[in-house]
């Protein structure tokens, strides 16, 4: 394994507090202080990214129709940078089985004939539902929510596309605003590890010479 193969400067996975486990069916794996786990896939081809990363709605509505038929919902889809390159950054949530919910993050770095891809995933476990609760009560005694004829109203919370509403959208509770006060739920936690990578990684010097990704719309 190399720099070059990975995209990233290998070191600054040690750097940003990640344990190295090795590769397992083409993903190279590590392991932070919380115990939850980085996968890095690359692909030596064109990314298959429909929209340019500067085009925030075309980019997000490119992402959504991509995963929603997959049964996902959409928590964040933007473009971010990572060492100075353009990155995209995304989390989605699917229903977990029991009960509760998944969510899985990723940063995707693009260039024009690969990209790398940084997944993070994390389920709730045990008891679920806490967070959802607790902040729809905190909402309810404040009046900032109200019950309707159908359930509480404005209690869905779609970032992008307001009154948006479905099985998997986003809920109030899953607003960044609330990762502090639940630092364990799974959704705070792809968020804190999304933020410490999106920070603390460094693209490596041979990626960073490669042509940058370009939306080329099908004539």
């Amino acid at each position: 394994m190399n720099d070059e193969q990975t995209g990233f400067d290998l070191s600054s996975f040690q750097s940003a507090g990640l344990d190295y486990l090795g590769r397992s069916d083409g993903l190279h794996l590590w392991r932070d202080g919380n115990g939850d786990s980085v996968a890095l896939a690359s692909f030596a081809r064109p990314p298959d990214i429909g929209a340019d990363l500067d085009d925030p709605p075309a980019l997000r509505a490119f992402y959504r129709a991509a995963v929603e038929p997959a049964g996902c919902g959409v928590i964040e889809i933007d473009s971010v940078r990572i060492d100075g390159c353009a990155a995209v950054r995304t989390v989605f949530k699917q229903a977990h089985q029991p009960s509760g919910r998944c969510y899985l993050g990723s940063l995707t770095l693009p260039f024009r004939d690969a990209s790398h891809v940084l997944q993070v995933f994390c389920a709730e476990e045990g008891i679920t539902g806490v967070r959802d609760n607790a902040v729809l009560m905190q909402l309810l005694q404040s009046g900032e929510l109200e019950f309707g004829d159908d359930g509480v109203l404005g209690w869905l919370d779609d970032p992008y596309e307001p009154g948006l509403e479905g099985p998997l959208t986003r809920n109030r509770s899953e607003r960044r605003e609330h990762d502090a006060g639940f630092p364990e739920h799974p959704l705070s936690r792809v968020r804190a590890l999304l933020d410490r990578l999106q920070g603390e990684l460094r693209v490596s010097e041979d990626s960073k010479r490669q042509p940058a990704f370009r939306f080329r719309a099908q004539a």
